[in-house]
């Protein structure tokens, strides 16, 4: 069975999701964590299309000490600045302050008249 949009749409909405289009602003940058494991931060440039405005994030992904050095931690190396990329992530809020908690993301290409351009 193939999915539709709003399948897709009904499965983020049961994870409280939200999903969004933007640039990376600057590699991602590691830091060690507890028990060997690390934490991978991601800054997002997004366009906000409510307030015409463009929105700055920085977005967090937990790497486990299993997968340190593996493919997770590699394809996240490998994203440079300026990368377009669709990124589904929760924001969790903790004594005042949001985190914005990664659950996927994925590379995008721009297209090509807008590739031309830049």
């Amino acid at each position: 069975m193939t999915k539709t949009i709003k399948d897709y749409e009904a499965e983020r909405a049961a994870r409280v999701t939200t999903e969004i289009l933007g640039r990376l602003t600057r590699p991602v940058k590691f830091v060690d964590a507890k028990n060997g494991a690390k934490m991978a931060y991601v800054n997002i440039a997004h366009n906000n299309s409510e307030t015409k405005k463009t929105d700055f994030l920085l977005m967090s992904l937990f790497i486990s000490a299993e997968k340190v050095g593996g493919s997770l931690e590699k394809f996240y190396a490998g994203l440079e600045k300026g990368q377009l990329v669709s990124v589904e992530y929760k924001a969790n809020e903790k004594n005042g302050v949001t985190y914005n908690n990664i659950y996927s993301l994925f590379p995008r290409q721009a297209k090509a008249k807008a590739a031309a351009k830049a």
